[in-house]
């Protein structure tokens, strides 16, 4: 019992944290070589390698095994910001904001193992098409 009241009280003081302004949740479509992340204002083009890639999970593939790793309850999002000429992906948890200096790929791969929200800025969602009606939303499958 003293363990629930502890944990509703974490959860009623850890403060939220908003999305960093201007950006948006984005769905993630598979295509051949990387992956459409389509947001309300457009879109963005991600190739991923073949460790990346969802495929049948193996245990010698990096981000497989270290996305058993993740406790994603304790990750609220991700974000995929404006950085130079390339993006930075923001990790967020627990109330806290961690900057990480990794491809945007790398957040791509960890969202889609683990269902983690993935935010983009809208100044990366430069380009608009009309997506085949075959493609479904990885996280609707």
């Amino acid at each position: 019992m003293l363990l629930l009241v502890g944990a509703a009280i974490m959860i009623i003081f850890v403060p939220m944290i908003p999305p960093s302004s201007g950006t948006q949740t984005v769905e993630i479509y598979e295509t051949p070589g990387g992956v459409i992340l389509s947001g309300k204002t457009g879109q963005m083009k991600v190739s991923l390698s073949s460790s990346e890639e969802l495929s049948v999970y193996s245990s010698e593939n990096p981000f497989d095994f270290l996305s058993k790793l993740v406790d994603a309850s304790q990750i609220s999002r991700l974000e995929l910001l404006p950085y130079g000429s390339d993006a930075i992906c923001n990790v967020v948890a627990s109330g806290t904001t961690k900057g990480l200096a990794g491809k945007p790929s790398f957040c791509v791969a960890l969202s889609i193992r683990t269902g983690i929200p993935l935010y983009v800025s809208k100044e990366l969602l430069i380009f608009n098409s009309e997506l085949p009606k075959s493609l479904q939303p990885l996280r609707n499958r």
